[in-house]
């Protein structure tokens, strides 16, 4: 009678490698930057964006995996798979092909900020000539502002070094999401209002979105399930208290 046991120890080793490939497809690869108090390596469940889309995914069953990596390779390598979704991200027409976008969760309201002592109130485009302007380089801006050529913008790496740099007063302002400038503000400095946020006349306002990547197989029934959940976060009160978690409220 020949052996069943080669048989069965090969069923047994086939079952187990497919479990394993079932539940590598249920973890959602996370990847997000430096962009307190969205997303940071640095704050407590990596700040807001990564808290939020971590309990949504929860919520809807799957298991996920969270790196953080600098923003500029996370769109150089947007088409090869290595990540599933960006949890923070405004929405442009030239990412469409790459991604899938949520609805929005939030809104960013983009804003100069400047010393309290030299407080800038934008006034139009003649107000900002000869003045130093911080600009974030891998970030996007209304083209009208940075084609007035009687400006100074000065991009760097991120709003973290444009607020050191104004508070050493290498810069008139920088530009920015005004919860972002503030959290890198108070991180600098004792004084836990030292710049001035010019509120009454934003720049723009930007919607705050997730972005699925389309090399996921099931990325518009993730969209969508993501969107259901983030619906249902805040009929029940638990977005809500994220916000209050995170210094948002």
């Amino acid at each position: 009678m020949p052996c069943l046991r080669p048989i069965k120890f090969c069923l047994c080793a086939l079952l187990a490698l497919a479990m394993s490939v079932q539940a590598q497809d249920n973890v959602i690869r996370i990847v997000a930057d430096e962009w307190p108090p969205m997303t940071s390596s640095q704050l407590h469940k990596g700040g807001f964006s990564v808290h939020l889309i971590v309990d949504v995914l929860t919520a809807l069953g799957y298991e996920s995996s969270v790196e953080f990596v600098p923003w500029k390779r996370i769109m150089r390598t947007r088409e090869r798979g290595a990540y599933d979704i960006i949890p923070a991200i405004w929405h442009a027409p030239e990412r469409e092909p790459f991604f899938a976008f949520t609805l929005p969760y939030l809104e960013n309201k983009i804003v100069f900020a400047s010393l309290q002592e030299t407080a800038f109130v934008f006034s139009g485009l003649p107000s900002l000539e000869s003045k130093k302007i911080g600009i974030v380089s891998s970030y996007s801006y209304p083209q009208t502002l940075l084609d007035y050529d009687k400006a100074h913008w000065l991009a760097g790496i991120d709003t973290h070094q444009n607020v050191k740099k104004l508070l050493a007063k290498r810069l008139d302002m920088v530009i920015g999401a005004d919860a972002v400038i503030r959290y890198e503000a108070q991180k600098n400095t004792d004084n836990s209002s030292p710049l001035y946020f010019d509120m009454a006349h934003p720049i723009e306002i930007q919607p705050l979105h997730m972005a699925i990547n389309r090399t996921h197989p099931k990325h518009e029934v993730l969209t969508q399930e993501i969107d259901r959940m983030i619906i249902e976060f805040k009929r029940d009160g638990r977005f809500l208290a994220l916000e209050k978690l995170h210094g948002l409220k």
